[in-house]
C-alpha cells in the first residue's frame, strides 16, 4: 500500500458531467450503506459521475470510479469533494449541513474520518477557512478582542455559564487575557477589515449564548457600533450564528475553538492509500525554441510554451495571456533586446519551468506596466538578477520554487502608494557560491534583492548562504518590501536579511549579520515576536522596532542601535561582546531631545561576557529633558565584566558642548531589577538553555513545512535630565 495523491477536476463539476442531484444521492446513499452493499453501489452511475470527477493525476487522468476499493476509501473521498466544492457551490455547503449527523457517526469508527471531520466541521459548518480562521489574529488584535470582552462582560447583570465557557474556550485557544483597555481607539487602530469581522463575530456569538437571541442590552449595541460595520453586513453574521445554533445548538459555540488541535491542513490535493501502481515513466522531449523576432500578443488572447526550451533574444509585447510549462527559458544569453513587457492588465506564468540568467542587464526581464498578474510555481531561477520590474498595481505569486544564488533587482517595483500585493510562499532561497567582490555582478552593487513597495505575505521560506560564507561580501538585503510580512521564514548564514517590513513572527535567523536594519526607513513601523536569533551579530538597527516574547542565543556584540526600540518577555542567554571601548554597547540606543524613547522590560539576561564596553547604554549628542531608556523589571544572571566598576548599565553618558566642555547625561533609568548586583559572581555562562522550537500556542517558529524544501522543484523531465558637571566631578561607571 502507498499513498497516491488525488485531485479535483472542478472542470467536471462545472460542466454539469457530475451533477448536484448526484451529489446529494452519494451523500445520503454512502452515509449509510454497508460494506456488503458497496460493490453493487459500485456499479451506479452516480457513483461514477461522482468519483469520476476525482483523478489520481493533475493530467485528469486515470479517474477513481474504478480504483476505489472498498466502502472507507469511498466515504473519505467523499468528504474531501464535499469540503472543496462547498467554497464553490452554496449548494454544497447545505448539504454538508443536512448531512453532517449522519457522517459524524461514520467517523465514530474510523480515525481517518475522525481526522477529515474536523476540516468538514470547520470549513463547511463553522464557515472557518485559513483567511477567516481566528487564529490568525496577531498579538495586538488579540490584545484588543480581550478588551473588547472585557467590556461586553460588564455589560450584562449576570454572564451565563454558556458565555463563561466560550470566552474561556476562545482565550486559551488564542492564549490572551481580558483587561481593560480604550476600546474606541482600540478598535479604530485596526484597518483590517477581515480582522475587524472575525472579532465581530466573536463578540456577537458570545452576547447570543446570554438568552439566546439578539435581544442585546443598550451598553452592547453601543460596543457593536464601534466595529463601525453597516447593518447588512450585522445581519449577515447575525443570519450565520443563528444557522449554527439550530444546526449543532448552543454546543457547538462553547466547544467550537476545542475541535481544531489535531486538523489536518487544508490543501489542494489530498491522499489515500491503495495498492502501488506500476506507471512507466513518462519520456518527454524538450523543442528547441528561439525567439529572434518581435513576438506580440494581444488583448484576450493566449500565448503557451510548453515542453519547450525557450531561447530570447528579441522583445516581446505582450497585452493578453503568456505561459510557460515546463520549459527551460534562458535570458541574457546575448547583447540583444530581451524583455518581456508585460501591458496593462496582461498577465504572465510559469509553472514547473526552470529559469537560467546568462549575465548582467540593468534591464529588467520582465518589465510589468500595469494592473498585471505574475504567477509563479514550482520553478527554479538561477543566478536571476534584474528579473521583474513591477510599475503599477499588480498581484505577485511566488509558490514552491527554488532561487539559487538570485542578484541584485531579481524583483523591484517602481510605484509609490504600494499597490503591489501577493505572497512568495514554500519557498527557498540558496546563496551557492562566493562571488568576487571586485564582480560587477551579483553582491557588487548595493540594490536589494527583493525590492517590493506593497504588501506582501513572504511565509515558510528558507534562505540559506553556504557555511563558509563570505557574508561581508553580501551587500544587498535579501528582502526590502514596505508592508512585508514575515511568517515561519528561516535565515541561515545570511548577512542583510530584511530592510523593511510591518511584522516578522515565528522566524529563525542562525549565524546571521546585520540580521534587521531599517534605518534607512525611518517612519517605518516594525513589529518582532516569536522569532529566535542564534549566533548573530548586529540584530536590530533602525527605529520604531517593537520585539516581544523571543530569544537570543549566544549573539555577540551589538543587538540593538536605534531609538524607539522595545524589547519586552526577550530572553538572552550567553550574549558577548569583544568591543574594548567604552564607547560601544551590546544594547546602544540614540538619545536626542526629541528621540521616542527606548524600553527593555520583564526580560532574562542570563550569561553575558563583556569587555570594556557596556550592555546597554543610551548615547546622548545634545541635551536631553528626560530618561530616553528605561529598563525595568529584568533579571540578570551569570553577568561578567572586566570593568573594574562591575556596570554592565550604565545610567550616565555624556557631549560636547560649546568650547568642546564635556556635558554628562543620564538618559537610562533602572527600576526593579535584580541581579545587577552580583556581576561578577557567576562565569558569564547560562547554567542551563532551552531553545524554544514553538510558540506557547504551537507554532513552529522557522520553516513550518517541509513544502518546496523537502526537494527542488524540477522539470517533468527529471531536470533622563541633563546635567553640567565639571570634568572632575564626572562619575565612573
Amino acid at each position: 500500500m502507498a499513498q497516491q495523491e488525488l485531485v479535483i477536476d472542478y472542470n467536471y463539476y462545472q460542466t454539469e458531467q457530475c451533477s448536484f442531484e448526484d451529489l446529494m444521492l452519494a451523500s445520503n446513499t454512502l452515509t449509510t450503506a454497508t460494506e456488503e452493499q458497496f460493490q453493487q453501489i459500485k456499479n451506479e452511475q452516480w457513483f461514477h459521475r461522482v468519483f469520476d470527477m476525482v483523478t489520481l493525476s493533475q493530467k485528469n487522468e486515470m479517474r477513481m470510479a474504478t480504483e476505489i476499493g472498498n466502502l472507507a476509501q469511498a466515504q473519505q473521498i467523499m468528504i474531501d469533494i464535499l469540503v472543496r466544492l462547498s467554497e464553490r457551490d452554496s449548494n454544497v455547503s447545505d448539504l454538508v449541513k443536512q448531512s453532517f449527523d449522519k457522517i459524524e457517526r461514520l467517523s465514530r469508527n474510523d480515525v481517518l474520518l475522525a481526522k477529515k471531520l474536523t476540516t468538514l466541521e470547520k470549513r463547511c459548518i463553522l464557515g472557518i477557512t485559513d483567511e477567516t480562521d481566528i487564529a490568525t489574529l496577531n498579538e495586538t488584535e488579540r490584545e484588543i478582542l480581550g478588551g473588547t470582552f472585557y467590556a461586553l462582560m460588564h455589560q450584562f447583570d449576570q454572564v451565563s455559564t454558556d458565555q463563561q465557557q466560550y470566552a474561556n474556550n476562545l482565550m486559551n485557544y488564542l492564549d490572551f487575557q481580558a483587561q481593560n483597555i480604550n476600546l474606541h481607539e482600540a478598535l479604530a487602530s485596526i484597518s483590517n477589515i477581515e480582522v475587524k469581522r472575525l472579532m465581530l463575530t466573536s463578540c456577537l456569538e458570545y452576547c447570543f449564548l446570554s438568552n439566546l437571541d439578539f435581544n442585546f442590552p443598550e451598553g452592547i449595541e453601543g460596543i457593536i457600533e464601534e466595529f463601525d460595520f453597516g447593518n447588512k453586513t450585522i445581519r449577515e453574521i447575525k443570519a450565520r450564528i443563528s444557522s449554527l445554533y439550530n444546526l449543532r445548538g448552543k454546543q457547538g459555540f462553547v466547544d467550537k475553538f476545542n475541535a481544531y488541535e489535531y486538523e489536518e491542513a487544508y490543501e489542494e490535493e489530498f491522499y489515500i492509500e491503495m495498492p502501488e501502481r506500476q506507471v512507466e515513466e513518462e519520456v518527454i522531449e524538450l523543442q528547441e525554441v528561439t525567439i529572434s523576432s518581435i513576438l506580440f500578443i494581444p488583448p484576450g488572447e493566449r500565448k503557451l510554451f510548453k515542453n519547450n526550451i525557450v531561447h530570447i533574444s528579441a522583445y516581446l509585447n505582450c497585452e493578453g495571456h503568456l505561459e510557460f510549462e515546463n520549459c527551460i527559458i534562458h535570458y541574457n544569453e546575448t547583447d540583444a533586446s530581451d524583455e518581456i513587457t508585460l501591458s496593462e492588465g496582461a498577465s504572465i506564468s510559469f509553472s514547473n519551468c526552470q529559469v537560467n540568467c546568462h549575465g548582467y542587464d540593468q534591464n529588467s526581464f520582465i518589465q510589468a506596466k500595469g494592473e498585471n498578474e505574475i504567477l509563479i510555481k514550482n520553478t527554479e531561477l538561477n543566478n536571476c538578477n534584474h528579473f521583474l520590474q513591477l510599475n503599477g498595481e499588480a498581484l505577485l505569486e511566488i509558490k514552491n520554487c527554488c532561487l539559487f544564488s538570485p542578484d541584485e533587482n531579481f524583483i523591484s517595483s517602481t510605484s509609490w502608494g504600494e499597490v503591489v500585493t501577493g505572497q512568495i510562499s514554500d519557498t527557498a532561497i540558496h546563496f551557492l557560491k562566493n562571488i568576487d567582490r571586485e564582480s560587477n555582478t551579483f553582491f557588487g552593487a548595493r540594490d536589494g534583492i527583493i525590492n517590493i513597495d506593497g504588501s506582501i505575505l513572504v511565509s515558510n521560506c528558507e534562505i540559506l548562504g553556504l557555511e563558509e560564507y563570505q557574508k561581508e561580501k553580501m551587500e544587498s538585503f535579501t528582502f526590502n518590501i514596505s508592508k512585508g510580512e514575515y511568517k515561519n521564514c528561516s535565515f541561515t548564514n545570511i548577512n542583510k536579511c530584511i530592510q523593511r517590513g510591518e511584522a516578522i513572527s515565528e522566524t529563525s535567523f542562525d549565524s546571521c549579520t546585520e540580521t534587521i536594519d531599517t534605518q534607512v526607513f525611518l517612519s517605518e513601523n516594525l513589529n518582532i515576536v516569536n522569532c529566535l536569533f542564534n549566533a548573530c551579530e548586529n540584530i536590530a538597527t533602525g527605529d520604531n522596532i517593537d520585539i516581544k516574547n523571543s530569544q537570543f542565543i549566544d549573539c555577540k556584540n551589538r543587538v540593538a542601535n536605534g531609538r524607539g526600540i522595545t524589547f519586552e518577555f526577550c530572553e538572552f542567554y550567553n550574549l558577548s561582546s569583544n568591543h574594548s571601548s567604552g564607547m560601544d554597547a551590546i544594547f546602544d540606543f540614540s538619545c536626542g531631545k526629541t528621540s521616542a524613547t527606548n524600553h527593555i522590560s520583564k526580560c532574562l539576561f542570563d550569561g553575558v561576557q563583556i569587555d570594556q564596553s557596556f550592555l546597554i547604554q543610551g548615547s546622548t549628542y545634545e541635551k536631553i529633558p528626560e530618561y530616553k531608556v528605561y529598563v525595568k523589571d529584568c533579571d540578570f544572571r551569570h553577568c561578567t565584566t572586566n570593568r573594574k566598576t562591575n556596570v554592565i548599565v550604565s545610567k550616565y553618558n555624556h557631549y560636547y558642548g560649546l568650547f568642546d566642555r564635556r556635558i554628562e547625561t543620564t538618559p537610562v533609568s533602572i527600576s526593579n531589577c535584580r541581579g545587577l548586583e552580583h556581576v561578577n559572581d557567576g562565569t558569564g555562562h547560562a547554567e542551563e538553555v532551552i531553545i524554544r522550537s514553538e510558540t506557547p500556542t504551537g507554532v513552529k517558529i522557522g520553516v513550518a513545512a517541509a513544502g518546496a524544501l523537502g526537494g527542488l522543484p524540477g522539470l517533468a523531465i527529471g531536470v533622563g535630565i541633563a546635567k553640567l558637571l565639571k570634568d572632575d566631578d564626572l562619575r565612573v561607571e
